[in-house]
């Protein structure tokens, strides 16, 4: 059934970390541990964390990792942002995106 609340064909924050990390949408609810799939998916719960506000079970629920991982999520994205440019690229482009998506 189609969520009624859903526009077709909107791209959703979890499609534009996809693009910008260059991932297919299934590897970010699979385990992997794959650097591109890792940080994008790193970037979606400390998304869905802050901006979104919600609580650590519902922001790592959709993802195979444990209630820790927001936490953890927030350092790992502060420390590469520090130390890799290509990473700072990516999430300032992320943020652009999701920033242009209709509220």
């Amino acid at each position: 059934m189609i969520n009624p609340f859903v526009y077709i064909g909107l791209k959703t924050p979890e499609d534009i970390a996809c693009e910008k990390w260059a991932i297919e949408k299934y590897k970010l609810y699979i385990k992997t541990r794959e650097r591109e799939v890792t940080e994008a998916r790193f970037v979606l719960i400390w998304y869905r964390s802050k901006v979104l506000k919600m609580v650590a079970r519902k922001a790592t629920e959709p993802y195979p990792l444990s209630l820790q991982s927001v936490k953890h999520a927030g350092k790992v994205i502060r420390d590469l942002y520090d130390t890799d440019a290509v990473f700072k690229f990516r999430y300032e482009q992320f943020q652009i995106d999701v920033a242009k998506l209709p509220r």
